[in-house]
């Protein structure tokens, strides 16, 4: 009853993400990585995982291209232990799990320790306070070196200007997303660029 709209809208967007990238498949073409965001309520719930994990069945081949982001309210979750047990089961079958909107949660840097994941999201907030809030910068910096201490990947989200992705990159960042490298695209456009 949970899931309602919220897990159909979840469940369509997973079928349309999954066809995409078979579509990029299909015609000899490598979409990368290709996040979906998953709701607490899809991993909390039995129903949910077994609704996500029918329709990746359906198309194994997409896994290794298929990354879930989550956003770190799973860690003060009702259902803390079933989202854990469904985490590690779609990343035990190569799908990627990645720590969404981090920083503006209320998890605590202990939750981190209990948690697999792959990658961490810094927030658009924070990216946004580059350059003229010395705190975001400082935040940032910390995000980045959390990343690299307990090795998993690290992407900047909502850069939007050349002023924060020289910023993000003088303080080592990797990968940035946002505005300033492409708005979202159909995937018709996609495979073109592709």
């Amino acid at each position: 009853i949970e899931l309602g709209l919220q897990g159909d809208f979840v469940f369509s967007m997973a079928r349309q993400v999954v066809a995409d990238i078979g579509a990029c498949l299909d015609r000899g073409l490598d979409p990368g990585q290709v996040s979906l965001n998953i709701p607490e309520v899809a991993l909390a719930t039995i129903s949910g995982r077994q609704a996500l994990q029918d329709i990746l069945d359906r198309s194994p081949r997409v896994r290794a291209h298929l990354t879930f982001e989550i956003t770190e309210d799973v860690f003060i979750a009702r259902s803390a232990d079933v989202i854990q047990t469904s985490i590690t089961g779609f990343r035990d079958q190569g799908i990627r799990i990645s720590l969404d909107d981090f920083g503006t949660g209320f998890a605590s840097f202990h939750h981190l320790q209990r948690l697999d994941f792959d990658e961490l999201k810094i927030d658009t907030d924070f990216v946004r306070g580059l350059g003229h809030n010395s705190t975001a910068e400082v935040l940032v910096r910390g995000f980045l070196d959390i990343a690299s201490g307990i090795g998993v990947d690290v992407v900047a989200e909502g850069v939007e200007t050349t002023d924060q992705e020289r910023a993000l990159t003088n303080m080592g960042c990797p990968m940035g997303q946002g505005h300033l490298y492409s708005p979202a695209l159909p995937l018709e456009e996609v495979l073109t660029l592709l």
